[in-house]
């Protein structure tokens, strides 16, 4: 974000030269942002999520309005009180964002819009620009029996064209990508972030679905079996994606997931017009202050790459600084064209001392994280650097309570 600010490109040092399966959406809209209130800006991304966490609590009041008058505030109140769309909104996180694009759509077609509108296919086309949920409107809305065929062509067409366009250029990046992928999901199982086996981390995800509002999503899961339409159509699909994902192996089961879901269900819950609804409200409060902390504390994961990353930004810098998370670059401070990752590094031992030499690198922040660094040393990550490099500062591994 910060190098998309500065004019120096939709490149990562991290990644390679783009952001390889990073959708645009979210990168430059933020980026806008932080050209405007500062490059290290956090509080201002993390406000524009709050700001948007309000705007999507209000497309969540008059979606349930549309579908039953009365059951806008149950609706409302309940993803309220949900800690995971708490979590996400009170974070740099991509998906409050996306839920506001993704209920604008339909709301917009719950408002009666016809479907040649230009205003539905241009939040459609922003939605897919921000978040790959957001494709999974396209089948649905084609497919749905409301609409003819030039009113369908008139909406998903600039969509489509920005999905097959992205598509053809993530089939070329399809193997490293998916190696990524996994090894990250290798990695965070050893540190013990999330469980090593495949059913355990698929369980975990619904675990900590269900218990963050069980009952809300009890009731929004059965309304929406009962009902017809582009909601519940997406919601279940949703699911049956994620739960494929997780299983897989693919995706690591962040409780991230469920952010989307659980507006959904939320406005299922409200529109049920159930007499439990009462309850579901009372064991979300009583849930809410066991929940909130649990996942606000994932961020101290990530201590010991924010402290090294301040340690260097202290430091007399003159060159470089490389490191194979983006963490400690950003809280260094230091100017982002100052700022590499290990993407570039030859493949040779020699050839990647010449190349940090070349590029001025004064000091290395190593994770274990999986990268081309610790293929160089890989005791540079367990602070056991080898005779090329001097250990001026540890700050220990992972921080799991």
């Amino acid at each position: 974000l910060q190098r998309i600010a500065e004019g120096l490109g939709y490149s990562d040092p991290l990644a390679g030269n783009t952001l390889g399966q990073w959708l645009p959406g979210y990168h430059y809209t933020a980026s806008l942002l932080l050209a405007f209130a500062g490059t290290h800006a956090l509080w201002a991304l993390k406000a524009g999520n709050i700001l948007l966490s309000l705007a999507s609590l209000l497309l969540v009041y008059l979606l349930a309005q549309r579908m039953a008058p009365g059951t806008g505030p149950w609706a409302a109140v309940l993803l309220a009180l949900n800690p995971i769309d708490i979590a996400t909104s009170s974070a740099s996180y991509t998906e409050p964002m996306a839920l506001v694009l993704i209920l604008s759509t339909l709301y917009l077609l719950s408002m009666g819009h016809r479907y040649g509108s230009p205003l539905i296919a241009l939040v459609l086309l922003a939605a897919a620009l921000t978040r790959y949920e957001a494709w999974l409107l396209i089948p649905i809305l084609a497919f749905h029996p409301g609409a003819g065929l030039r009113g369908r062509r008139a909406v998903l067409l600039p969509a489509l064209l920005f999905i097959v366009g992205w598509s053809l250029h993530l089939w070329t990046d399809g193997p490293a990508l998916l190696a990524r992928s996994e090894s990250i999901v290798l990695y965070e199982a050893s540190k013990g972030a999330i469980a090593p086996d495949l059913l355990a981390r698929l369980g975990n995800l619904f675990v900590y679905a269900l218990a963050t509002s069980p009952m809300v999503y009890v009731l929004g899961m059965a309304q929406g079996w009962r009902m017809r339409g582009y909601l519940p159509s997406f919601l279940f699909l949703h699911l049956a994606i994620l739960s494929s994902l997780t299983f897989s192996g693919a995706g690591v089961g962040s409780f991230r997931y469920l952010s989307l879901p659980a507006a959904f269900l939320s406005i299922l819950a409200g529109v049920s017009r159930s007499r439990l609804l009462p309850l579901a409200l009372a064991s979300s409060l009583i849930l809410l202050p066991y929940y909130l902390p649990l996942f606000n504390g994932l961020g101290s994961l990530y201590g010991p790459m924010v402290r090294a990353g301040e340690f260097v930004g202290a430091q007399e810098v003159e060159g470089s600084v490389l490191a194979n998370s983006p963490i400690p670059l950003y809280y260094s401070g230091l100017p982002v064209e100052r700022l590499l990752g290990p993407f570039p590094l030859p493949g040779g031992r020699e050839g990647a001392l010449q190349a940090l030499d070349s590029w001025g690198v004064e000091y290395v922040i190593a994770s274990d994280l999986p990268s081309r660094l610790t293929d160089l040393s890989p005791g540079l990550g367990l602070g056991k650097p080898d005779e090329d490099f001097i250990l001026t500062n540890s700050t220990g591994g992972w921080e799991i309570e």
